[in-house]
């Protein structure tokens, strides 16, 4: 009998010669013939006891090894090397006669949530609610059934898997017969950025279910899942800014056509409930994916009860009035005044529903949506948006209340709910878990029964308050609470130290200084005005050295002081947005909440041309004060998505420019902004990680060939340019790979010791996509050359600022014209246009390097204190 081994592409053929020792080992005192198809180039004299036979991919595509193997035979396909044990086969030794037709090889050390009880057992059954696996264990399979499906994707191990569970109804399983690679295939995604992962996976699950629907008289729920479960990989690594881009709109829109028609064979039930399985297809998502169904209705009704509104598709209730959580993203009490701002969940019936704040004395405030940004997007595409809301209530008119909640009345039927809250974000100041609570001044505030409760605040009451709270959070050991309550504790302990004195904490990126926080720190620390200055980063970076030469003193991050000096702090100086988080407290922020008390001064990273209100929007951070420095970025912030008020936004200019003086040395500098789409997760304080992913797209393969083009090589030379590439910190991870493919350009990585400063002064021209330091470069007369291929499109959409209309220098699309431009300014000594010189004076509020000191004069006359 012959046993087929099938290795599929995409696989490393180093890995894979693990696969075949350990093969050629079992088939050295094999019975059988072990025969090897693969595309790959394997030396056959080191496996002298397997048969190997090299494939066109055409050919392993048409399944032409199949014509080698007679019926009884067996195939293995294989995609991930894995390591076989001598008894992999064993029980095959006797030859075909009573075999199942398929049977799983498994490593039961292997872990993954589908299958941590299953393996347990001999076998999976097709109406098992654990049999969902898709991952990667290899399947044995009788040849005879292989012929009988191969017009469907069968190297497709999901498709193969389900189609074999389907057609024998039971899958036995080998256990302990390989060992799986360390990394789980499952989570690895590495087909994300290939359009296949999409289109032709909805195409190849279109086939298996109609098979299902004409052989097996409908799709087994066992299927439907496993759909789901896959469906939900493509979905989780393109929601809001993770969108990969890799699909065109043209291509989304097939993408959604063909996903229509394969879900319309999946239940209603199923695809709007869910099972514990699908864990990340939220509620929003999954009335969508119903209204794709052909036969169904896009839009979900409502049925009003004797006490309800309800929300329906069809028979399946999706969600009630009743049950409907209103979200606060942030509270807030400046100047005697209650600020809540939060959103009313999408999937209620909005036209016929009003929201009111309510109060024990009978105030009622209604509370219309402020357009506020709360769009939810999947492949670009806008899905819902909550409508948002802003309450005000002045301290008079809640400080002899009991509480205050959300209540909704129904227009149509006159059905009130009083609603339960959700606290999403650190300033929301409550959690709905424990029994945290925000001392105001005169009150205190907690949550209980579905209410904002209210009592006077004292020091009696304070001490009650805190001392529950932490016997809450301890007793019930929610995550973090022991350094949480730590921390807490000593935040009382040191209180009598800071006393009276005035905080004021800047940052930048801890792993980066250099930017506006560090430039607004400079100006800020060397006034004598009694107020306690502190500058923080990570003590082990090269910008920490520069500021022990340089004397100056810096809070070192992560410390206790630090933690301290950010919970007693007035004013906050950000570049980056979710403060708890920048200064390391988003593991335990939840437990710290009522004491995030500061006023948040945003000094920008960039300027805020772009449309960004889902971090940039007021409410992330209650920023009471946003740092200017182009009349573009105030009309962008002005748009009822961004939630700022004219007060918020000060034109003060950005600090870092203060020290942006030409020093012309000759050079290009090419510096590219990062794509949210291609960057891995990081942990925080820290730069991104490598991606072997980063390496096939096209930002990679662009730009290699842009700086290793010869005429711009060999321009430079001939003319005495030096050629700079800079690497944003987001991808100086990849400072190697550019390196090693770039023979004749300085590539230069942010996080290392570089100053963005003497870059920028030193530099000719300026070669960019959308970075922010464009501005930094325009500040000082320069010329700009935009390069925006359309295989790369930026991770935002425009704002009011347009490159079509204002930008700062000629944009290219195609890179012979980018390169002959460059070469042109070369020859002429990289002289700014005259008119883009006028466009630059008028984008400008200032250009006088005085814009630390506006700063600083801006906060001094806000006269900020604590909450």
């Amino acid at each position: 009998m012959n046993i087929a081994l099938v290795f599929t592409e995409g696989l490393e053929p180093e890995a894979l010669e693990g696969t075949l020792a350990s093969v050629d080992t079992i088939a050295q005192q094999s019975k059988n013939t072990f025969l090897v198809f693969s595309t790959y180039d394997f030396v056959a004299e080191n496996y002298p006891h397997v048969e190997i036979t090299k494939l066109t991919q055409s050919q392993l595509n048409e399944l032409a090894f199949l014509e080698n193997l007679a019926p009884d035979d067996f195939v293995e396909i294989l995609n991930v090397a894995v390591t076989f044990k001598k008894n992999a086969f064993a029980r095959y030794e006797s030859g075909a006669a009573g075999l199942p037709d398929v049977q799983m090889h498994v490593d039961r050390t292997y872990q993954h949530r589908l299958v941590e009880h299953t393996l347990e057992r001999g076998s999976m059954t097709v109406n098992d609610d654990e049999a969902i696996w898709t991952g990667a264990f290899p399947l044995l399979v009788r040849t005879s059934v292989l012929r009988v499906y191969r017009e469907l994707d069968i190297l497709d191990h999901s498709i193969l898997y389900n189609l074999c569970l389907v057609h024998s109804g039971r899958m036995r399983i080998i256990p302990d017969a390989v060992a799986m690679p360390a990394e789980n295939p499952d989570l690895r995604y590495l087909d994300n950025f290939d359009s296949d992962w999409y289109l032709e996976f909805v195409r190849r699950w279109e086939k298996l279910f109609d098979l299902c629907n004409s052989t097996y008289q409908g799709v087994p729920e066992t299927l439907q899942k496993a759909f789901l479960y896959l469906l939900e990989m493509r979905i989780v690594t393109n929601v809001n800014t993770k969108h990969k881009q890799v699909l065109n709109s043209g291509e989304v829109d097939q993408f959604f056509l063909f996903l229509g028609r394969v879900l319309s064979s999946v239940s209603d039930e199923l695809l709007l409930r869910g099972s514990d399985v699908l864990q990340n297809l939220n509620r929003s998502t999954r009335m969508y994916l119903q209204s794709l169904k052909p036969d169904k209705e896009a839009a979900a009704n409502y049925q009003r009860t004797g006490n309800d509104v309800l929300t329906r598709y069809g028979y399946t209730t999706i969600a009630s009035l009743s049950g409907t959580r209103i979200a606060i993203d942030s509270m807030a009490f400046y100047e005697d005044k209650l600020e809540i701002a939060g959103f009313f969940p999408a999937f209620v019936d909005h036209e016929n529903v009003d929201l009111f704040l309510e109060s024990s004395t009978g105030n009622q405030i209604l509370l219309p949506d402020v357009e506020r940004y709360s769009e939810f997007q999947i492949f670009g595409k806008n899905i819902h948006r909550h409508p948002t809301f802003v309450a005000s209530v002045e301290l008079k008119d809640f400080i002899d209340a009991k509480w205050l909640r959300f209540v909704s009345i129904d227009k149509v039927s006159g059905i009130q709910i009083v609603h339960d809250l959700k606290f999403r974000k650190p300033l929301a100041k409550l959690t709905s878990r424990n029994r945290s609570y925000w001392d105001l001044g005169p009150v205190l505030m907690r949550y209980e029964d579905k209410s904002l409760r209210i009592e006077p605040s004292s020091k009696k009451n304070v001490f009650l308050a805190e001392s529950r709270f932490l016997v809450s959070i301890l007793k019930n050991r929610e995550k973090g609470a022991g350094r949480a309550a730590l921390l807490r504790m000593a935040f009382w302990l040191t209180k009598p130290f800071f006393g009276s004195k005035r905080v004021w904490l800047y940052s930048d990126k801890v792993y980066k200084a250099g930017d506006n926080g560090e430039y607004a720190f400079n100006y800020a620390s060397k006034q004598d005005d009694g107020i306690k200055k502190y500058y923080v980063q990570r003590s082990d970076t090269p910008d920490a050295s520069r500021f022990r030469q340089e004397k100056k003193k810096f809070l070192k991050f992560g410390t206790l002081k630090h933690k301290l000096a950010f919970l007693n702090a007035d004013i906050v100086f950000a570049t980056h947005t979710v403060l708890p988080l920048q200064h390391g407290l988003g593991k335990i922020e939840r437990h710290l909440r009522g004491l995030f008390l500061y006023n948040t001064v945003f000094l920008q990273h960039g300027l805020s041309v772009q449309r960004l209100p889902w971090i940039l929007n007021k409410y992330v951070d209650n920023t009471r004060m946003y740092c200017l420095a182009s009349d573009f970025e105030k009309r962008n912030l002005m748009l009822p998505e961004a939630g700022y008020s004219e007060e918020d936004l000060v034109t003060t200019g950005v600090a870092r420019y203060d020290g942006l003086i030409s020093n012309a040395q000759k050079r290009i500098l090419i510096t590219p902004t990062w794509r949210t789409y291609l960057a891995p997760p990081g942990r925080f304080g820290q730069s991104r990680p490598r991606s072997e992913q980063f390496l096939q797209s096209d930002y990679f393969l662009l730009y290699t060939r842009l700086l290793n083009d010869e005429r711009l090589v060999a321009a430079a030379r001939n003319s005495g340019y030096t050629l700079q590439f800079l690497l944003h910190p987001v991808i100086s991870s990849h400072y190697l790979d550019f390196q090693e493919v770039l023979n004749d350009v300085e590539v230069l990585a942010a996080t290392d010791d570089v100053s963005y400063e003497k870059l920028l002064t030193e530099a000719d021209v300026m070669v960019t996509d959308y970075s922010g330091v464009q501005f930094d470069f325009a500040y000082m007369n320069k010329p700009i050359l935009y390069y925006h291929p359309e295989t790369l499109p930026p991770s935002y959409e425009e704002g009011v600022y347009s490159y079509e209309t204002d930008a700062l220098g000629k944009v290219f699309a195609e890179q012979d014209e980018l390169v002959a431009e460059l070469i042109r300014l070369m020859e002429k000594g990289c002289q700014l246009d005259p008119e883009i010189g006028k466009k630059i004076k008028n984008f400008f509020y200032h250009q006088d390097h005085q814009n630390g000191k506006r700063i600083y004069d801006a906060v001094i006359a806000k006269d900020f204190k604590r909450q």
